[in-house]
């Protein structure tokens, strides 16, 4: 038997596929900012639909560790007057997201989307204090 996808799942891991495939440093602070806020939370999302059993073990952690490698990057990259600090707690989520995927407990998977979830809520809050370099 065929697993099926729920169509709005489909359809959000296309795009995210999409986003996250473009991930590319840049020299702009905003764009990186945002790729990085896109990826996480798409690997939110992925994390859901582990939680919930949608989604299998190993497409969520290739997932996630194929948008922590394109996070990584964009963190090892940037200059002190960027959004260092959220970026870099958005990669420590996505670390954190990695090794509870790994170890299969439910619990630090709850976790670790948690702490995703919170790291993406400080770094849209930094894209919206800093609306002229995040347009």
């Amino acid at each position: 038997m065929k697993p099926t996808r729920s169509p709005s799942l489909t359809a959000a891991l296309t795009a995210i596929a999409l986003l996250c495939g473009a991930c590319t440093s840049s020299n702009d602070a905003a764009t990186d900012a945002r790729i990085v806020l896109s990826c996480a939370r798409s690997a939110s999302q992925w994390l859901d639909s582990w939680l919930d059993g949608t989604s299998p073990s190993s497409y969520a952690r290739r997932s996630v560790d194929s948008a922590s490698e394109q996070v990584g990057k964009i963190a090892g990259e940037l200059q002190s007057s960027e959004p260092v600090a959220q970026i870099r707690g958005v990669q420590a989520a996505f670390d954190a997201a990695r090794t509870a995927l790994n170890s299969g407990d439910r619990a630090r998977v709850q976790q670790a989307r948690s702490t995703l979830n919170d790291a993406t809520i400080r770094l849209d809050a930094w894209m919206r204090a800093h609306p002229g370099s995040a347009s």
